[in-house]
């Protein structure tokens, strides 16, 4: 396995901005090696550009509650990880991203 330069990092979403206390992006552990990320980001920079990205989640407690923010490194290509342009007025020195989660094995 090659190693990873990571351009990106995941940490802002809509409702939370960078309160890593207050972000909705969810990660589950599925079992011993594997843990499961679900959620939103915005306002991503270098997701173009990036072999891995560096995201923050919140582990999911057995109650179903968000407990503490956790790292995890992402491929870019990771099947489930989907982005989308956001349109700026301003001009960015890069491309600003919306990155969706959904079921991202990692």
């Amino acid at each position: 396995m090659k190693s990873k330069l990571i351009q990106g990092i995941e940490v802002t979403e809509a409702d939370a901005g960078s309160n890593t206390h207050r972000i909705s992006t969810s990660a589950e552990r599925r079992d011993a090696d594997t843990w499961v990320l679900n959620g939103q980001k915005t306002f991503i920079s270098g997701v173009e550009h990036s072999d891995g990205i560096l995201v923050v989640a919140r582990a999911r407690m057995d109650n179903g509650q968000l407990g503490l923010p956790l790292l995890f490194i992402v491929d870019s290509d990771a099947e489930g990880l989907s982005r989308t342009p956001i349109p700026t007025t301003v001009p960015w020195a890069e491309e600003q991203w919306t990155v969706f989660l959904d079921d991202v094995e990692v």
